[in-house]
């Protein structure tokens, strides 16, 4: 019988994150400065998988691209189309290309994302 993982804990720790432009985060700050950073794991030109550090903020985002976020750290508010959602450690989000979200983050956040594409150049 195989031993199955029903829980792996990944904390980011020791990587290095590198800074992003808010234009290619996606990105409009309205309130703060978000001081986007990722830590790319892999990076195809299909596929982009990696960390990213957000600080706390208020922010537009406009998703290019099918992404998959899950919050390692952080609290904070995500608002799509006029419904609002509690995010906090743990938390997944998905989201089809062409959204656009408001966030409203009280701490640092960290996740971990998946974004597939193609990507626009």
């Amino acid at each position: 019988m195989t031993d199955i993982v029903d829980k792996i804990r990944f904390d980011a720790t020791g990587v290095e994150f590198v800074p992003i432009s808010l234009e290619d985060a996606g990105m409009t700050a309205i309130e703060g400065d978000p001081q986007p950073r990722v830590c790319t794991l892999v990076a195809t030109e299909h596929v982009w998988i990696g960390l990213s550090k957000v600080e706390p903020s208020v922010q537009k985002l406009k998703v290019n691209n099918h992404s998959v976020l899950t919050f390692i750290e952080g609290e904070g508010t995500l608002t799509v189309d006029g419904k609002s959602r509690e995010i906090v450690a743990g938390d997944s989000v998905v989201f089809q290309p062409g959204v656009e979200a408001h966030w409203e983050l009280r701490t640092p956040l960290r996740d971990w994302f998946v974004m597939y594409g193609p990507f626009e150049s």
